[in-house]
């Protein structure tokens, strides 16, 4: 039994020791000005590549993978931007890392995954903006996905 337990110790030490490095790396990113991936919220509007006109779905997703909220359509990529990023401030997500950086998409996520009981799987975890064509009225802002083709 000794045995098993001192193999158990040096596994959990290895697994700590792994996140720990981990962290630290995602922290160093933030500090590089050459990594466009790992970037503080704010910095969002000025790295972003989407094209600025148009209208703009947003759809954003729990750390379990489910919707977090309806999608809605922007008509303009800053309106969409201000909108996740509010998301994103409310639950105390300080950077992000970004997935995919195009004219007609942007995809990011939190830095570090928010462990917190019961509520981990239920916090905001990734948010994905696409340029969409329009076919519903224009004075609508934040109308639900059903109003944009895609």
């Amino acid at each position: 039994m000794e045995e098993l337990e001192v193999i158990g110790f040096i596994a959990m030490g290895a697994f700590l020791l792994l996140v720990v490095v981990l962290h630290l790396k995602r922290h160093t990113d933030l500090g590089d000005p050459e990594n466009m991936t790992t970037i503080y919220l704010d910095q969002l509007p000025e790295v972003s590549n989407l094209i600025p006109e148009g209208h703009h779905l947003v759809k954003l997703f729990r750390q379990s993978g489910n919707p977090y909220k309806g999608d809605a359509v922007y008509t303009s990529a800053g309106e969409a931007l201000k909108k996740v990023m509010s998301t994103f401030r409310r639950a105390k997500i300080e950077f992000v890392v970004i997935t995919k950086n195009t004219e007609t998409e942007l995809s990011f996520q939190r830095g570090i995954h928010g462990h917190g009981g019961k509520q981990e799987g239920k916090k905001v975890g990734r948010a994905v903006i696409k340029r969409v064509n329009w076919s519903g009225d224009k004075q609508r802002p934040g109308a639900t996905r059903e109003d944009a083709k895609l």
